[in-house]
């Protein structure tokens, strides 16, 4: 889904929108939600984010790579950061049974390996 898309009553009010200034987004956001001041300053910033990302001269449909990352341990080469960006970090929790079967913990590890780590 394209950031016009997500957006897409923000750029319905503003075709450019991703060139608008704090305040004019901080006005569209507190008027077509209910939510507290704080929120709105994290959705300002949270779109503004996602605008410095996007190459809104490209053609639609086609990509900017903006970074890459990689898992360390997972067998994977480091990976070389294309430019500055978001970085958006995933902890994973796990509580394990007590048990004195390994297999158990092989069948989770293994799990989280396929559904987790690229391929």
């Amino acid at each position: 889904m394209g950031i016009r898309e997500a957006y897409s009553g923000l750029f319905a009010t503003y075709d450019d929108a991703s060139r608008k200034d704090d305040e004019a987004l901080r006005d569209f956001f507190t008027s077509t939600t209910d939510v507290g001041e704080a929120a709105v300053s994290h959705m300002v910033g949270t779109f503004k984010a996602l605008c410095e990302l996007t190459d809104f001269g490209a053609p639609v449909g086609e990509a900017r790579v903006v970074g890459k990352t990689s898992v360390p341990g997972a067998g994977a080469e480091p990976a070389t950061p294309v430019s500055q960006g978001v970085n958006i970090h995933i902890n994973v929790q796990l509580t394990l049974p007590a048990t004195k079967d390994s297999s158990i913990y092989d069948s989770l590890f293994e799990s989280l390996k396929k559904h987790l780590l690229p391929s």
